[in-house]
Order: C-alpha cells, then structure tokens, then sequence
C-alpha cells in the first residue's frame, strides 16, 4: 500500500499518529541508522517533503518513549525539537522528529565567538521556555542539542525530564547541576554555567567526574581562557 500523501512539514503543525506501515516507508525500511543512544536507536527518513528522523525505542524503554512524547507535545519553541508524530507497536514505539543535522557537542571547535553567544542565547531562551512550564529537562549536554548550518539548535532528548516538583535523578555527573549532586533534587537548576557546555569537555576543569563532582557545589573549578577575557 502507498504511503498516505500528507502536507508539506511545518512547525506549526499537531503531531500526529503514523500507522506502523507509514514508519516502515518513511525509513525505506529502516535503511539509515546514523544514531544510537542508551535507550533508543534512530533512522533518517523523508516525509512531508523533508529529511525527518524516526527514534525507535523497545519495549523495555516503553515509558521513557512516553515521557518524551508528552513533554514534546508539550512544548512547542523554536529551539526545542518539534515532535512530527509517534507510532506505538506492542513491542517497539516510535517517534518523528524534525531532522536537524549534528550535535553542538560535534561543532564546537568550529564556532566563533559570535557563534557561540548565539548558541548560549537560544538555549538560555529554550531552558527559560521550558523552565517557565514548571519543566525540568533533566539531561541538558551539548550531545543533547542540535545545531544546523545556520547555527540555530535545537534541544532534544526529553525522556528524563520531569516537573519542577518531583523527584530528578543525577543523569550525567559531568554536566549535573550543584543542586543535584548535594542529591536537593527540588531545585534543579540547568548548570553550575555556561563554559563546560561550549568547551563541550568538562574534563578540561578536573581530571574526573568525581573532581568535578566535588567542585562544582564550592565553587572551586578554575575556568580555562576558552571565553574572552572580556567576560
């Protein structure tokens, strides 16, 4: 059977639910896996007259496809991945994203200065978007955000994340806020600042997650000259 003709893609648009044979044609039958994380794998697509990805999560992973999708349906913000759709099967779920073509944590040795304050003022924006919906986001790192050749970004990855009133788990020692690593997991805040994202190593402030576990509530990393003295 072809796959229903739908109207050309925007961001304005609902998401909707695919059929599991439209997922099949709009993957070429999962020809293209170019991503992988802990939970889900990722195929590029076309659909509605652009390239779209398509997150497959198994079953074990069921309620994190969940989470992420109704938070994505959520929110709606230039800079926050737009969720196309989902298909839920009995034993692997889906879902269609906009494709946006690197990760920030890939680019940025190639960003300038101008550049690079760009990227901070669109993730502050989306963090503040985000944050204001009484969201936390849970796992915010440059691998977690996407950037394309205008360097616009797009924050994605949102099976961690919760409301502001219940209970976060530490997700990623290197990037976690102070808040988080004393375990006040109330208050979580999106980072200890904004120069280990843009270096993109936090390893470049101590010699272990444990090191930069212990600094981070002090105070105490010493800041390497990436920014301009200026600041």
């Amino acid at each position: 059977m072809k796959l229903r003709e739908y109207k050309a893609f925007r961001e304005d648009m609902a998401a909707i639910t695919f059929t599991d044979e439209d997922i099949s044609n709009i993957t070429f039958d999962f020809d293209d896996n170019f991503a992988e994380g802990g939970l889900a794998d990722i195929y590029k697509g076309f659909w509605g007259g652009r390239e779209i990805a398509v997150k497959e999560y198994a079953q074990i992973h069921k309620q994190t496809w969940k989470v992420e999708k109704d938070f994505l349906l959520r929110l709606r913000h230039p800079n926050i991945i737009h969720l196309i759709g989902w298909n839920e099967q009995l034993n692997v779920s889906f879902l269609v994203l906009e494709y946006v073509e690197s990760t920030l944590e890939l680019k940025i040795p190639e960003l300038d200065w101008p550049s690079t304050l760009k990227v901070i003022k669109q993730a502050a924006g989306a963090i503040g978007y985000i944050n204001g919906n009484g969201i936390v986001i849970g796992d915010f790192k440059p691998n977690n955000i996407l950037i394309d050749q205008g360097k616009n970004i797009k924050l994605i990855d949102f099976g961690s994340a919760r409301f502001g009133d219940g209970y976060m788990a530490k997700k990623n020692d290197s990037y976690a806020a102070p808040e988080i690593i004393k375990a006040n997991s109330n208050n979580a805040s999106m980072c200890a600042g904004v120069q280990p994202y843009m270096v993109g190593n936090p390893s470049a402030f101590a010699s272990s997650n444990s090191a930069i576990i212990s600094r981070i509530p002090g105070g105490s990393l010493i800041f390497s000259n990436t920014l301009p003295g200026s600041l």
